[in-house]
């Protein structure tokens, strides 16, 4: 019966499997689906080539040459048994099956030439040489009596994983004290304003955004306010007025105009304020600084 089988990275890059044609590496993965669970498969290039490539035009004689490759490459062996030959996959120990089925296959003999032992399908030890074995893995039992992969745990470099990162802030984040603009980020400023030195731009807007203090320091999307830094830029270290800055500027103007006129009246605050837009409008008070 079929089988899930493991794959581990370190499959690739062993050097046995290397010298093998890209052909004869997916045969040799795909014949463990058909072997049984010491590795053994009838040593039959027609049904091996029924079994991984049932619908390729690859001919049973190509089938017979790849696995020549094998057995050069000490992956696989060949035996005989039962009155016929079979094949069986070296190193097969690093196939372990929690619960070993029972096979009609013969048992591969071991390196002094004996039958691997009396308990059939076990794989606590090799059953044959370990030549061209692969790491340990281990399969679980799956549904219908399928094996199931369970994929090797992958070391990180350097021990343990790094801590995942922390979720965004609602607040947003500061920008940080070392920050280089990002060459996408400078990329898109150039094309929207050629006339900009963006080098000189970049350092104004870290300078700027570091010396906040506070929540004021921190944005939920900094591209963002990189984008609307570059869009009102004028080149010379200011900033295009937005309608929220010219908002703000009326607004404190006409406070200060206000406070003028209550002060100079020395009536209420109503009579103040009417007076106050009257000279705003006739253009009569200017910016006071307070902006």
């Amino acid at each position: 019966m079929a089988r899930i089988r493991t794959v581990k990275p370190e499959f690739w890059t062993d050097e046995q499997v290397m010298e093998l044609s890209p052909l004869a590496r997916l045969l040799f993965i795909g014949m463990w689906n058909f072997c049984d669970d010491r590795g053994v498969h009838p040593a039959s290039a027609k049904t091996l080539k029924a079994e991984v490539f049932p619908a390729d035009d690859i001919t049973a004689d190509q089938i017979g040459g790849l696995v020549t490759e094998m057995i050069r490459q000490g992956l696989l062996s060949e035996f005989e048994a039962q009155g016929r030959r079979w094949w069986a996959v070296t190193g097969w120990h690093h196939q372990m099956i929690n619960r070993p089925s029972t096979s009609k296959y013969p048992a591969p003999p071991t390196k002094n030439g004996t039958d691997s032992g009396s308990t059939h399908g076990a794989l606590t030890e090799p059953s044959v040489s370990t030549h061209g074995g692969l790491p340990a893995g281990r399969e679980g039992k799956g549904e219908e009596g399928r094996e199931e992969l369970t994929l090797p745990q992958v070391p990180e470099v350097g021990g343990a994983s790094p801590p995942a990162p922390p979720p965004p802030s609602r607040l947003g984040t500061r920008l940080v004290t070392d920050w280089k603009l990002p060459a996408p980020w400078r990329d898109w400023a150039r094309q929207q304003r050629p006339d900009l030195d963006i080098t000189a731009v970049a350092d104004r807007f870290r300078d700027h955004w570091l010396s906040k203090p506070g929540k004021d320091g921190r944005k939920a999307d900094w591209e963002a306010t990189w984008r609307n830094w570059i869009r009102r830029e004028n080149g010379n270290g200011a900033h295009r007025e937005t309608s929220a800055d010219r908002h703000r500027k009326s607004v404190a103007i006409l406070d200060a105009a206000i406070a003028d006129c209550a002060a100079g009246m020395g009536g209420g605050v109503q009579r103040a304020h009417e007076v106050a837009v009257s000279r705003v409008l006739d253009g009569e008070v200017v910016d006071h600084g307070r902006v």
